[in-house]
């Protein structure tokens, strides 16, 4: 039983006998199962172009990465998430033919991302004309984290893409990460837009609007901020 930190009262009740929480299992992901609308081509998983539903949590193996080409369009059910564990993802849309993540419908949040690049430091991952969409924060079963994007010890750029409908506490966290983001826009969050943990980079000519928490919040972190619009903020511009 634990609270959150609006002193909200959750609980969680499992058998002992579930073998997936034995000591010597607990950190093991699940075996990853491969969606019929992705090849592997190299060290790459790499999604076919076109429209996608997605019944089962995207989980890409330690040392591979994720590419998204243009004109391509996930649509996420309620119990999935994006997890790439060692690897970078590259998520390559353009302006004329962008990549849509989003839930399946409406009235249903999806998992998030969570990307560890801990073992590849010199690998970018990349994002580019991407609109990711009404999503909660990411939630393996094992790994619960409070942001719904997670970045953790990885380098990232991030351009001329959107962010919108997140329900989790930061709709996206670096933490002890470097980031470039650019023409970025954050809309219509229940929390924080970004949270930076240890990182260190550059928001610049972006834009912040209907923010249920803080916009831009920081901790150990040295960020630059130029040309960046806030607006409708209930906490702070910049905490």
């Amino acid at each position: 039983s634990y609270l959150n930190e609006d002193g909200k009262n959750y609980s969680v009740t499992e058998r002992i006998e579930n073998s997936d929480y034995i000591k010597d299992k607990f950190f093991n992901l699940s075996k990853p199962t491969i969606n019929e609308n992705i090849q592997i081509i190299g060290k790459k998983y790499v999604f076919n172009q076109g429209e996608h539903i997605i019944k089962k949590p995207i989980i890409i193996p330690s040392g591979y990465e994720l590419l998204i080409n243009e004109d391509t369009t996930l649509k996420m059910s309620a119990n999935t998430f994006i997890m790439v564990k060692n690897g970078v993802i590259k998520f390559n849309g353009t302006k004329e033919k962008p990549i849509y993540i989003k839930s399946i419908s409406e009235d249903s949040k999806w998992g998030g991302i969570y990307v560890n690049s801990k073992l590849h430091p010199n690998k970018k991952s990349t994002l580019k004309y991407v609109d990711i969409s009404n999503f909660s924060y990411f939630d393996s079963k094992k790994i619960q984290l409070t942001g719904g994007i997670n970045f953790i010890n990885s380098n990232v750029e991030l351009f001329n893409s959107s962010i919108s409908k997140s329900s989790a506490e930061d709709a996206i966290n670096f933490v002890n990460s470097k980031f470039n983001l650019e023409s970025i826009k954050i809309n219509d969050v229940i929390s924080d837009g970004i949270d930076v943990d240890f990182g260190e980079g550059i928001i610049n000519l972006s834009k912040f609007f209907k923010i249920g928490g803080d916009a831009i919040d920081f901790s150990g972190s040295s960020v630059l901020i130029k040309d960046v619009e806030i607006k409708d903020v209930k906490d702070k511009a910049v905490s």
